[in-house]
């Protein structure tokens, strides 16, 4: 599931991004034309607000790194504007995969003068989470019996009590 999310948002950033190649961490190479992005998985944490329908909610945040070189005239500019690009194809509500269930956040945006894998070039990165549901609908586990509520939130935030923006939906009489 992982890596199908991965090549989506690839093939999704590529196509939003004026020509500019956005490759896997690995996938760079030395011949990588410039400017060109790279899109790397930093971190997975189980989301304190869980479904509780039998599956597991995952925030998987990403940086994604769009990289220059200096030599070229208003490189920063260019980043700059790349950089505004990917935040509005990040922002426009997409179903990459069936299991993505909230759009994407993005955090934060700015240069990134401190990784060593950079040296020598101009970067600007883009920090941002997606929500994954892992696993099966388990939620009437007693056949006949319906639920007694169903509550609805499409919010998946971890910012706010999890009980905040739950609707009922249903409620057996």
């Amino acid at each position: 599931m992982i890596d199908q999310l991965h090549q989506a948002l690839l093939a999704h950033l590529n196509q939003h991004l004026n020509g500019v190649q956005v490759l896997a961490y690995d996938a760079i190479t030395k011949r990588t034309a410039l400017p060109c992005g790279r899109l790397s998985l930093t971190e997975i944490t189980p989301n304190p607000k869980q479904p509780g329908n039998g599956q597991t909610s995952l925030d998987c945040k990403f940086n994604l790194f769009l990289i220059a070189v200096p030599e070229i005239q208003l490189a920063e500019i260019a980043l700059q504007s790349l950089c505004v690009l990917a935040i509005h194809a990040l922002h426009h509500p997409v179903r990459l995969i069936p299991s993505v269930t909230s759009t994407i956040k993005v955090q934060e945006a700015g240069p990134n003068g401190y990784d060593p894998d950079f040296d020598g070039f101009l970067v600007w990165q883009v920090d941002f989470s997606i929500t994954l549901l892992v696993g099966d609908v388990t939620s009437w586990t007693v056949p006949g019996l319906p639920p007694q509520q169903i509550l609805l939130d499409d919010d998946y935030s971890t910012e706010k009590n999890p009980l905040d923006n739950y609707q009922v939906i249903y409620e057996q009489q």
